[in-house]
């Protein structure tokens, strides 16, 4: 009995695993759907590139790539929505998602927001976009803070920083631009939009914060999500 107890706790284990990872290759596919309408063509498609190199990171099948890119050509089959509002704490969030309902998506997200935080509102004034970048050192290429200021000179870079690599925060309008210059360089980039963080929450909030990410995060329609909180 304990043998069969086991080996329903390890097939229970690998079907929560297996629905995690099939949800994550839901979520990517809508990106290179979206990215795709502005070309199916990599080289000349930053946002496609992005969007391919999630998948490689997530090991997507190459199926569901082609599958997902061919999408592309139905207009009418998913949209780009924002909403923000404030969660636990009094901490502003921006949730941005692909959805094929945005009615559906506008509901289910302001009954989380009034569960755990105050509603919806408009606090978009309180996000300001950046552009984000990522440059890692690999086992044949060193990267240093000098190497990526002396290849982004003629860009106007708010901040540059190493933690699991060398950050890089700069002028959203930058963004594809930037993404060009690094990508001429060095081979393990990620470039994307983000926000700033600009407020402190206090540490009772913050598990319960945490909290409202996590079931965020798992909502089928929500790519990403946003807050202005900078202790978490």
């Amino acid at each position: 009995m304990a043998g069969h107890s086991k080996f329903h706790n390890i097939k229970h284990r690998k079907e929560r695993q297996d629905s995690k990872r099939a949800k994550v290759f839901t979520k990517i596919g809508k990106i290179l759907t979206i990215a795709a309408r502005n070309g199916t063509d990599p080289k000349m498609n930053p946002s496609l590139r992005t969007a391919l190199e999630a998948a490689r990171r997530a090991n997507m099948p190459k199926d569901n790539i082609k599958n997902a890119i061919n999408k592309a050509a139905d207009k009418n089959a998913d949209i780009e929505v924002k909403y923000t509002g404030y969660g636990p704490g009094k901490i502003a969030f921006l949730i941005e998602g692909i959805t094929d309902n945005s009615n559906r998506t506008f509901t289910e997200l302001k009954v989380l927001f009034n569960k755990y935080g105050s509603g919806l509102n408009d606090l978009s004034f309180m996000f300001e976009h950046i552009a984000l970048a990522n440059i890692k050192s690999t086992n044949d290429e060193k990267v240093s803070e000098d190497d990526v200021l002396e290849l982004l000179a003629d860009f106007d870079i708010d901040d540059i920083y190493e933690d699991d690599g060398i950050n890089v925060i700069a002028n959203f309008s930058d963004l594809f631009n930037i993404q060009n210059a690094l990508e001429s360089k060095f081979s393990e980039i990620i470039c994307e939009s983000a926000y700033k963080t600009t407020s402190k929450i206090d540490a009772e909030d913050i598990e319960k914060v945490k909290n409202f990410i996590d079931i965020m995060e798992d909502h089928d329609d929500v790519q990403n999500v946003w807050h202005n909180c900078s202790n978490i």
